[in-house]
């Protein structure tokens, strides 16, 4: 192999272990986004709106422009949300959330 190519292979490594290791951050991080955790309770993304804005769980508003928040969540506030209703159907965990916290309409 000519200098180039191994040089070539460094810069392609170096981008690689980059991307891993803020891939580990992120991963790390006890903190979601309301996507994640739309993700991570396999609801959509306005459920867990409709979760925050009743307070059903806790949440950290972290930039407020023009009346839009963004938030973020505790993983584990997310787990301990879920141990407390454990004894429910998931049916009406969630219906609840979409009802802002008063059960079946």
């Amino acid at each position: 192999m000519d200098e180039s190519t191994i040089d070539r292979l460094v810069e392609r490594i170096d981008k690689l272990t980059g991307f891993m290791e803020r891939r580990e951050v992120e991963t790390l991080s006890p903190y979601l986004t309301t996507q994640e955790a739309a993700d991570y309770l396999k609801v959509s993304k306005r459920t867990i709106e409709r979760m925050i804005k009743s307070n059903q769980i806790k949440y950290y508003p972290i930039n407020q422009e023009k009346n839009r928040s963004k938030y973020l969540i505790k993983k584990k506030d997310l787990d301990a949300y879920l141990e407390h209703f454990a004894k429910e159907p998931k049916y009406e965990i969630f219906q609840r959330a979409v009802n802002g916290g008063r059960g079946r309409r």
